[in-house]
């Protein structure tokens, strides 16, 4: 998922093929992640870092899982971050939980 924020709110994002539709992001960043970090110019060393899946996602069992996030510098009131799962148990988790809504 790719996530285009300022310090307000999320401007944009984009969810790959296999991300399900239930799966939004906060309308807002949340301090607990490395775009809020770098929103407010307290940027630690560059490259991924693991999170908490609630730290972007309001989901009621997000907490149980951690995403990796990147997140950039794209102007000076834009950041732009990069998610993905190194453990997909999560989305395979949410696509059990849509299939198990449909029956």
């Amino acid at each position: 998922m790719v996530i285009c924020s300022d310090a307000e709110r999320r401007r944009w994002f984009r969810r790959g093929p296999d991300v399900p539709d239930v799966l939004w992001p906060h309308e807002r960043v949340s301090h607990l992640t490395a775009a809020s970090d770098v929103l407010r110019g307290n940027a630690t060393s560059p490259g991924p870092t693991d999170v908490s899946a609630d730290a972007w996602f309001p989901h009621r069992d997000a907490r149980q899982y951690a995403i990796r996030e990147d997140s950039i510098r794209i102007t000076a009131d834009l950041v732009l971050t990069l998610l993905w799962w190194k453990d997909e148990r999560q989305l395979l988790d949410l696509e059990d939980d849509e299939n198990d809504d449909e029956e």
